[in-house]
């Protein structure tokens, strides 16, 4: 199934109702797989699937090591963003979330 959303990124959402829940993935492999999804946003600008990635990060409490706030500013996708800055805001990183907050002050 994950090989399958690397191909397909609409299939990422599907992952945590009929992948996750229903086969009580352990909490490590859906590390790993998070970190998979964030490189795919990073590398091939697949941004939803970098979306992804932070939110089963803090809906299942782990960190994501390679999250970095220039990364996501340099995106410019305004969802990642915002997943990010509620990532940051979870893991207590005050400084990213500055960054961000004050990227968008300057957007806006």
């Amino acid at each position: 199934m994950f090989h399958l959303c690397l191909i397909y990124p609409y299939l990422i959402p599907l992952l945590d109702k009929y992948v996750f829940s229903f086969c009580n993935t352990a909490v490590e492999d859906i590390k790993q797989i998070s970190h998979k999804l964030y490189d795919m946003c990073i590398n091939c600008r697949t941004f939803e699937a970098g979306g992804y990635a932070l939110y089963f990060a803090v809906k299942y409490n782990f960190k994501l090591s390679e999250a970095k706030w220039e990364d996501i500013i340099n995106s410019k996708d305004c969802i990642l963003m915002l997943l990010a800055y509620k990532y940051f805001e979870f893991i207590k990183d005050k400084i990213s979330c500055r960054k961000l907050k004050d990227y968008a002050a300057g957007v806006l």
